[in-house]
């Protein structure tokens, strides 16, 4: 997915558990892998997750010590692809959702 996002002219940020991974992708394909999940999400318009269960988006979502939720900025989206808990992907949706306006 990164990578047919890559060839159509999309900007990328890259993040993976492995280091290497990430920046092994940046190499073959292109984009950026920062340091700090904080740091992708504060350079990102969009976010996408493509991960393997709802536990791992929570965590690097808004659950571990260095998490995208910290560095999002008002206005940007989250997109979760996980094949994951849709109550779980309610709740963390929940967490990133500004407050709705009075």
């Amino acid at each position: 997915m990164a990578a047919c996002l890559s060839r159509a002219g999309f900007d990328l940020r890259v993040a993976d558990a492995r280091r290497a991974q990430a920046e092994n992708f940046v190499q073959q394909i292109g984009g950026f892998a920062p340091d700090s999940l904080r740091e992708l999400a504060g350079g990102s318009e969009v976010v996408i997750t493509m991960l393997p269960t709802s536990a791992n988006v929570a965590a690097v979502l808004a659950e571990a010590e260095d998490t995208l939720l910290a560095g999002l900025r008002p206005g940007s989206v989250v997109i979760d692809m996980t094949s994951g808990q849709p109550a779980i992907t309610k709740a963390l949706a929940e967490r990133v959702a500004p407050p709705a306006a009075p």
